[in-house]
């Protein structure tokens, strides 16, 4: 094994993951070992033959063991993209996904259609929503808000190396009172716990890993919509907006929270795949 090729190292950790049942082997093999050899598909077309570090191809391979085990690929590079920043991501913290994007997106359009100043996001973990929405729209404050004291280094890490003007808080977002915020927010932005309780177990070997702080939404996944809503609501000026991530079975019934709240011009957006996604309203007044 000592004078393997990187493309005959390639190909093992491909069949590898392949048979621990990863459905984008190639994809995920390319990341670990671009990871730990620093080469990436360009290079190992072009000097494929290379005679492989035999040290390198030990510690590719106890990724690629781990990684079959079901460990999240993310925690084992320590980073992940989301839309164009990479995050430091690890254990303790949430994995940034593409559905979230819309979220982001749709937050984005209302900040600037309607001259927002002033955003939270709540439940930021990495930071993934906050810190695209600053770039996004540099005129806009944004506040992030986590309590987990896993999830908070990596949100305070991620500000800090994008150099986004976002203030993180530890803080929860169910009691916040004594924060530093300012009087009347115009938009509030949040990516819940919204996994039923019992389902949260389920999920498989990869969800397994994550924090369950960040996953676990109450009985019916509803509870930190109604929670939110009714705090946040008090944060709002007249005007502001709310908008939600939601799993794609929730729309009615976050919807329902919102409009029992007294919000209207509600709306419900879809991510890639065809699900529902985003929920917002706006305050009335």
């Amino acid at each position: 094994m000592s004078r393997e090729t990187w493309n005959q190292v390639y190909l093992r950790l491909k069949v590898l993951l392949r048979r621990a049942g990863i459905e984008n082997e190639a994809g995920e093999a390319g990341a670990l070992f671009e990871e730990v050899f620093g080469a990436g598909r360009r290079d190992l077309l072009l000097h494929g033959d290379r005679i492989a570090d035999p040290a390198s191809t030990a510690r590719l391979f106890e990724l690629a063991d781990r990684r079959a085990a079901g460990y999240p690929l993310q925690y084992l590079l320590g980073k992940w993209w989301f839309m164009e920043e990479q995050f430091a991501v690890g254990e303790g913290v949430l994995v940034p996904r593409p559905d979230t994007e819309t979220v982001v997106l749709e937050a984005e359009r209302l900040a600037k259609a309607y001259g927002l100043e002033t955003a939270a996001d709540l439940c930021s973990g990495s930071g993934c929503i906050a810190v695209s929405l600053a770039k996004r729209c540099p005129g806009l404050r944004v506040w992030a808000l986590e309590l987990s004291a896993d999830a908070f280094p990596y949100l305070e890490r991620n500000i800090l190396s994008s150099g986004a003007a976002v203030t993180p808080l530890r803080a929860d977002v169910l009691q916040p009172d004594g924060l530093r915020l300012p009087d009347a927010l115009d938009l509030v932005v949040a990516n819940p716990p919204y996994i039923r309780s019992e389902v949260v177990g389920t999920l498989g070997k990869t969800v397994s890993h994550e924090p369950r702080i960040a996953l676990d939404g109450g009985p019916d996944g509803l509870l930190f919509y109604r929670g939110i809503t009714s705090v946040w609501k008090e944060y709002l000026r007249p005007g502001g907006w709310l908008v939600f991530e939601i799993g794609f079975d929730q729309a009615a019934g976050v919807r329902e929270i919102l409009a029992a709240h007294g919000f209207a011009a509600l709306r419900c957006l879809r991510d890639y795949g065809g699900n529902d996604r985003v929920v917002c309203g706006r305050k009335r007044g």
